[in-house]
């Protein structure tokens, strides 16, 4: 999650190149790199991390990850006793004050992701 967008560029150039190979595209032709993804059903590379973020996440809160993931997040529910508007599903993301690289850090950017998801795809 934490890379910069020096090295985010060129990971996505990569695939944009394997998707020139795949549909044999010259390279003074017009092409866009979503609508050839979107035929092969491909994410882009920033999606794909999101989704293994999001997967790795789900597995770790049902058992089945790594001990040191499920180590590092907490249930709202397991946090507060409170009956509030949040859904008791949703990640305790702690209200401190973090620098700008420590929110795109897994630890922050995934469960702000995972809080956002409607609750019909969260439960487990």
């Amino acid at each position: 999650m934490n890379i910069d967008m020096y090295l985010q560029k060129k990971v996505q150039k990569i695939q944009n190149l394997c998707l020139k190979f795949i549909f044999n595209i010259k390279k003074r032709e017009h092409w866009s790199s979503a609508e050839l993804r979107k035929k092969i059903n491909w994410l882009s590379m920033k999606d794909r991390r999101i989704l293994n973020g999001l997967s790795l996440l789900f597995k770790s809160l049902n058992g089945q990850g790594p001990d040191y993931i499920n180590d590092m997040f907490n249930l709202v529910s397991e946090v507060s006793e409170r009956n509030t508007r949040t859904y008791p599903r949703n990640i305790y993301i702690p209200n401190e004050h973090f620098s700008a690289i420590h929110h795109k850090s897994f630890k922050l950017f995934i469960p702000r992701i995972w809080n956002s998801l409607p609750e019909d795809i969260k439960k487990f």
